[in-house]
């Protein structure tokens, strides 16, 4: 039996920017809303642009990057079911996204133009402490990103951030954790070389941690998660290398 269709509206009671609001006000904010999917791979918002529009994911998945001063892509966030991103449409056209938004599976998403959003911020001024809520969270995030690969090993970061993302974007079978990423979605999200990241996965698969395909890791069942960070400090890896 297929999963319904999210209901739009309980997503918006569910988001952390919507909260607080009564169930009319809710209703107001779809009825001004835009509909539009994203296909895989396509930019929601793009780092440096103009932030023209604030994006509310109703299905499909997402990610968002930072592009470093060297070109290199870092992943620092998923992007879900009830999320938002291009907070920054909410202070007016002067304001830029401060971070990529990239689909990666197909997204629907309900869309609202700064203007309008500056015109409901009037009548709902909520809005704009929810959206410094949701930004101090996801500063303390980076900045915790930031500490990971200043201070630890390539298989301690990856240790943690794959259990961190199994549990974020995984999905449960029969076998385990099964976490959807390739090598090159793991390199980005640890800040590290795709030669490391094999390294490492290479090594936890012999240890029976899990298993390996391409795009695709199986957690094994009766592996705990937390085993996977404590085998982070069987390597000799340096901290900080990449």
């Amino acid at each position: 039996m297929g999963t319904s269709p999210p209901n739009p509206e309980e997503l918006l009671a569910r988001s952390e920017l919507f909260h607080g609001l009564n169930q009319s006000a809710l209703h107001a904010f779809l009825q001004i809303a835009a509909s539009r999917t994203y296909s895989a791979r396509e930019f929601l918002a793009r780092q440096g642009e103009r932030a023209t529009q604030l994006s509310l994911v109703i299905s499909g998945l997402g990610k968002f990057c930072d592009t470093t001063s060297e070109g290199d892509q870092l992943i620092l966030g998923w992007l879900r079911e009830g999320e938002v991103c291009g907070l920054g449409a909410l202070l007016g056209y002067s304001t830029t996204y401060m971070l990529s938004a990239q689909a990666m599976k197909d997204c629907q998403v309900l869309q609202w133009s700064s203007p309008t959003l500056r015109d409901m911020v009037s009548y709902y001024p909520g809005l704009i402490t929810n959206a410094l809520k949701i930004g101090m969270a996801s500063t303390g995030i980076a900045l915790e990103r930031l500490r990971l690969m200043a201070t630890e090993s390539v298989e301690r970061r990856l240790a943690v951030l794959v259990t961190e993302s199994a549990e974020q974007i995984g999905r449960r079978t029969s076998l385990g954790f099964e976490l959807s990423l390739g090598d090159q979605e793991l390199a980005e999200v640890a800040g590290t070389s795709l030669f490391s990241v094999s390294r490492v996965l290479q090594h936890w698969e012999r240890r029976g941690y899990l298993t390996k395909s391409r795009g695709r890791i199986l957690i094994h069942n009766g592996s705990n998660l937390s085993q996977l960070v404590k085998a982070s400090r069987t390597l000799d890896t340096q901290p900080g290398a990449s």
